[in-house]
């Protein structure tokens, strides 16, 4: 018999086995029956047909004629189903139910750990100490990465790409009298960073979607759980990194809260580097 692969797959999700879905769904096809033929039209090796049997019988899918020998029929579909649909759906809440408790719990008890941070240097250390430590994924938007910065993160990235860590860095071009450029220096990592340029007026007139792009801040997020976040004044313009001041939180909770819910979209509106 050929079975609807799709079928089996989603019986087996309402908790049956390879084998109980064949049967049942053998039983549909071919109605009331015995074991032997059963075992013959579903592929089931005759060593295993009771066993599954048994089972479906005590789950109630099936109902038994006793005799000699006896008759296997299937329940009927629509309201066997509708009822492991029940079970299963009032299972799936409680589980839910139960997870969020204990994910409420855990957050209650969560030692909340944060420095504050003054000065480019210091916010730097701290950014590839981060970068250090990363073991999964790192999400970056910077608009004031100085080129000696971007000669150590370029470390830090091909490195962590070797411990398959998932990195994403949108930047924006550095406005300073030492104009680099960003792409040739980020040339080394250059799948895992994208150039945002800040809009024109007119662009963003066009598509407001544009209006969520980055100034002059920092967001490094690691693992979903540590984040460190800076800002620095503008003096015509230009970032005044001697202003500069970050605060750094260690804390999954908050750092899924504040995970910056434009990146998609910037990463989206960014453009590769070339």
């Amino acid at each position: 018999m050929l079975f609807d692969v799709k079928m089996l797959d989603t019986l087996q999700k309402l908790g049956l086995t390879a084998y109980e879905a064949k049967a049942y769904t053998a039983l549909v096809t071919v109605g009331p029956t015995t074991a032997t033929v059963l075992s013959a039209e579903s592929e089931i090796p005759r060593t295993k047909i009771y066993g599954v049997l048994k089972r479906l019988q005590g789950e109630k899918w099936i109902t038994v004629s006793k005799g000699k020998p006896s008759t296997y029929a299937p329940r009927y579909p629509k309201e066997v189903v509708e009822q492991r649909r029940t079970l299963f759906c009032s299972e799936l809440e409680e589980l839910s139910n139960n997870l969020t408790l204990l994910y409420d719990r855990q957050i209650e008890n969560e030692a909340l750990n944060a420095l504050l941070i003054r000065g480019i240097d210091s916010i730097s250390a701290k950014m590839m100490e981060m970068m250090d430590r990363v073991r999964r994924s790192v999400i970056i938007i910077d608009s004031f990465l100085s080129p000696v910065e971007i000669g150590r993160l370029n470390k830090k990235i091909i490195k962590a790409k070797k411990r398959d860590v998932t990195v994403r860095i949108i930047v924006t071009p550095l406005l300073t009298e030492n104009d680099i450029d960003i792409e040739k220096a980020f040339l080394p990592v250059q799948n895992d960073v994208r150039l945002f340029v800040p809009p024109s007026e007119d662009l963003r007139m066009l598509d407001d979607r544009l209006d969520d792009h980055p100034e002059f801040m920092r967001q490094v997020i690691i693992d979903r759980r540590e984040m460190l976040l800076a800002s620095a004044t503008a003096n015509e313009g230009v970032p005044d990194l001697d202003s500069a001041i970050a605060i750094w939180i260690s804390s999954a909770s908050i750092a899924q809260l504040i995970m910056p819910p434009m990146f998609d979209r910037l990463w989206d509106l960014s453009k590769p580097i070339n």
